[in-house]
Protein backbone atom coordinates (compact mmCIF):
# COMPACT_ATOMS: atom_id res chain seq x y z
CA UNK A 1 0.00 0.00 0.00
CA UNK A 2 1.37 3.66 -1.06
CA UNK A 3 2.02 5.82 1.75
CA UNK A 4 0.72 9.29 0.46
CA UNK A 5 2.03 12.43 1.75
CA UNK A 6 1.24 14.93 -0.77
CA UNK A 7 3.08 17.77 -2.07
CA UNK A 8 5.74 18.40 0.42
CA UNK A 9 8.66 20.76 -0.02
CA UNK A 10 12.05 18.62 -1.74
CA UNK A 11 15.16 20.87 -1.33
CA UNK A 12 18.22 19.77 -3.20
CA UNK A 13 21.45 21.53 -3.64
CA UNK A 14 20.22 24.21 -6.28
CA UNK A 15 16.53 24.30 -6.16
CA UNK A 16 13.05 23.79 -3.92
CA UNK A 17 10.25 22.21 -5.23
CA UNK A 18 7.53 23.10 -3.00
CA UNK A 19 3.26 23.91 -3.54
CA UNK A 20 1.97 26.17 -6.04
CA UNK A 21 0.39 29.33 -4.29
CA UNK A 22 -1.76 32.02 -6.30
CA UNK A 23 0.85 34.59 -5.93
CA UNK A 24 3.16 31.94 -8.60
CA UNK A 25 0.83 32.91 -11.82
CA UNK A 26 2.84 36.32 -12.79
CA UNK A 27 6.45 34.25 -12.76
CA UNK A 28 4.56 30.46 -14.00
CA UNK A 29 3.33 32.60 -16.90
CA UNK A 30 6.26 34.91 -17.37
CA UNK A 31 9.11 31.69 -16.88
CA UNK A 32 6.91 29.22 -18.98
CA UNK A 33 3.64 28.85 -19.17
CA UNK A 34 2.97 31.49 -22.30
CA UNK A 35 6.07 30.09 -24.07
CA UNK A 36 4.44 27.74 -27.36
CA UNK A 37 8.36 25.87 -27.41
CA UNK A 38 7.81 24.78 -23.65
CA UNK A 39 4.74 23.16 -24.49
CA UNK A 40 5.02 22.28 -28.00
CA UNK A 41 4.91 18.45 -27.39
CA UNK A 42 2.70 18.83 -24.13
CA UNK A 43 -0.98 18.02 -23.36
CA UNK A 44 -1.59 21.53 -22.33
CA UNK A 45 -1.69 25.01 -24.70
CA UNK A 46 0.35 27.78 -24.09
CA UNK A 47 -0.77 30.36 -21.25
CA UNK A 48 -3.03 33.41 -22.81
CA UNK A 49 -2.76 35.61 -19.90
CA UNK A 50 -1.85 35.40 -16.23
CA UNK A 51 -5.38 35.16 -15.51
CA UNK A 52 -4.94 31.19 -17.25
CA UNK A 53 -2.18 30.83 -15.08
CA UNK A 54 -3.97 31.42 -12.09
CA UNK A 55 -7.09 29.21 -13.51
CA UNK A 56 -4.76 26.67 -13.85
CA UNK A 57 -3.24 26.90 -10.15
CA UNK A 58 -7.03 27.26 -8.27
CA UNK A 59 -7.20 23.53 -9.87
CA UNK A 60 -4.52 22.62 -7.77
CA UNK A 61 -6.58 20.29 -5.15
CA UNK A 62 -3.55 20.12 -2.33
CA UNK A 63 -5.98 18.81 0.24
CA UNK A 64 -5.84 15.52 -1.20
CA UNK A 65 -2.39 13.77 -0.26
CA UNK A 66 -2.47 12.10 -3.48
CA UNK A 67 -1.24 15.00 -5.18
CA UNK A 68 2.08 16.15 -6.18
CA UNK A 69 1.94 19.24 -8.39
CA UNK A 70 5.57 21.46 -7.60
CA UNK A 71 6.63 24.65 -8.28
CA UNK A 72 10.69 23.78 -9.54
CA UNK A 73 11.95 26.64 -7.99
CA UNK A 74 15.12 28.64 -8.44
CA UNK A 75 16.53 31.78 -6.69
CA UNK A 76 13.31 31.42 -5.13
CA UNK A 77 11.79 32.68 -8.07
CA UNK A 78 9.38 29.66 -9.82
CA UNK A 79 11.09 28.27 -12.85
CA UNK A 80 9.12 25.23 -13.96
CA UNK A 81 6.84 22.55 -12.65
CA UNK A 82 7.21 18.65 -11.96
CA UNK A 83 4.28 16.45 -11.20
CA UNK A 84 2.94 12.90 -10.88
CA UNK A 85 0.40 13.18 -13.97
CA UNK A 86 -0.73 9.37 -12.93
CA UNK A 87 -0.89 6.60 -9.96
CA UNK A 88 -1.41 2.99 -10.59
CA UNK A 89 -2.58 2.01 -6.42
CA UNK A 90 -2.80 -1.83 -7.15
CA UNK A 91 1.05 -1.86 -9.00
CA UNK A 92 2.58 1.03 -6.99
CA UNK A 93 3.46 2.92 -10.47
CA UNK A 94 4.14 7.16 -10.56
CA UNK A 95 4.26 8.41 -13.71
CA UNK A 96 5.69 11.73 -14.20
CA UNK A 97 5.85 15.17 -15.98
CA UNK A 98 8.22 18.47 -15.97
CA UNK A 99 8.46 21.26 -17.88
CA UNK A 100 11.05 24.48 -17.07
CA UNK A 101 11.17 27.96 -18.78
CA UNK A 102 13.33 27.68 -21.84
CA UNK A 103 16.10 30.19 -20.56
CA UNK A 104 16.85 27.46 -17.59
CA UNK A 105 16.96 24.48 -20.26
CA UNK A 106 20.26 22.62 -20.71
CA UNK A 107 21.86 23.46 -17.04
CA UNK A 108 20.94 20.02 -15.01
CA UNK A 109 18.02 21.77 -13.42
CA UNK A 110 15.20 19.02 -14.56
CA UNK A 111 17.64 16.59 -13.88
CA UNK A 112 17.81 17.47 -10.24
CA UNK A 113 14.46 17.87 -9.68
CA UNK A 114 13.56 14.59 -11.49
CA UNK A 115 16.38 12.91 -9.03
CA UNK A 116 14.88 14.75 -5.78
CA UNK A 117 11.04 13.38 -6.77
CA UNK A 118 11.55 9.81 -7.34
CA UNK A 119 13.84 9.61 -4.38
CA UNK A 120 10.81 10.97 -2.21
CA UNK A 121 8.28 8.08 -4.29
CA UNK A 122 10.55 5.56 -3.48
CA UNK A 123 11.55 6.52 -0.36
CA UNK A 124 8.87 8.05 1.27
CA UNK A 125 5.39 7.22 -0.98
CA UNK A 126 6.76 3.49 -1.26
CA UNK A 127 6.30 2.99 -5.11
CA UNK A 128 8.05 0.16 -7.06
CA UNK A 129 8.22 1.59 -10.26
CA UNK A 130 8.34 5.43 -12.16
CA UNK A 131 7.80 6.31 -15.27
CA UNK A 132 8.33 8.82 -17.92
CA UNK A 133 6.49 9.44 -21.74
CA UNK A 134 7.44 11.67 -23.63
CA UNK A 135 7.62 12.66 -27.43
CA UNK A 136 10.59 10.95 -29.43
CA UNK A 137 10.84 14.75 -31.35
CA UNK A 138 11.48 15.95 -27.53
CA UNK A 139 14.83 14.32 -26.93
CA UNK A 140 15.88 16.16 -24.53
CA UNK A 141 12.87 14.41 -22.31
CA UNK A 142 14.97 11.62 -22.90
CA UNK A 143 18.35 12.79 -21.85
CA UNK A 144 16.73 14.06 -18.48
CA UNK A 145 15.38 10.26 -17.98
CA UNK A 146 18.56 8.61 -19.34
CA UNK A 147 20.49 11.08 -16.93
CA UNK A 148 18.30 10.18 -13.91
CA UNK A 149 18.80 6.09 -14.26
CA UNK A 150 15.78 5.38 -16.06
CA UNK A 151 15.71 2.48 -18.55
CA UNK A 152 14.40 2.72 -21.67
CA UNK A 153 11.32 0.08 -22.38
CA UNK A 154 10.72 1.56 -26.15
CA UNK A 155 7.93 3.48 -28.10
CA UNK A 156 4.50 3.50 -28.55
CA UNK A 157 4.70 4.89 -32.63
CA UNK A 158 1.39 7.42 -33.43
CA UNK A 159 0.26 7.46 -29.98
CA UNK A 160 -0.53 11.04 -29.00
CA UNK A 161 -1.76 13.79 -31.93
CA UNK A 162 -0.62 17.19 -30.91
CA UNK A 163 -0.86 20.32 -33.72
CA UNK A 164 -2.13 18.61 -36.44
CA UNK A 165 0.29 15.28 -36.43
CA UNK A 166 0.74 11.89 -34.65
CA UNK A 167 3.83 11.45 -32.65
CA UNK A 168 5.48 8.69 -31.40
CA UNK A 169 5.57 8.71 -27.63
CA UNK A 170 8.91 7.18 -25.86
CA UNK A 171 8.82 5.30 -22.36
CA UNK A 172 11.35 4.94 -19.80
CA UNK A 173 11.33 3.64 -16.12
CA UNK A 174 12.85 2.94 -12.95
CA UNK A 175 12.62 0.90 -10.23
CA UNK A 176 13.25 0.83 -6.75
CA UNK A 177 15.46 -1.75 -7.44
CA UNK A 178 17.60 -0.36 -9.49
CA UNK A 179 18.56 2.57 -7.22
CA UNK A 180 20.52 -0.10 -5.20
CA UNK A 181 22.73 -1.42 -8.15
Amino acid sequence: MLRHKGTVPLPTERLLLRRFTLEDADAMYENWAKDAAVSRFLTWEPHRSTEDSKAFLRSLDYSRPQTYEWAITYGGTPIGSISVVSIDENAHIAALGYCIGRAFWNRGITSEAVRAVIAFLFDEVGVHRVEIDHAEKNPASGAVAKKCGFTYEGKSRAKFYRHGEYLDICHWAVLAEDRKR
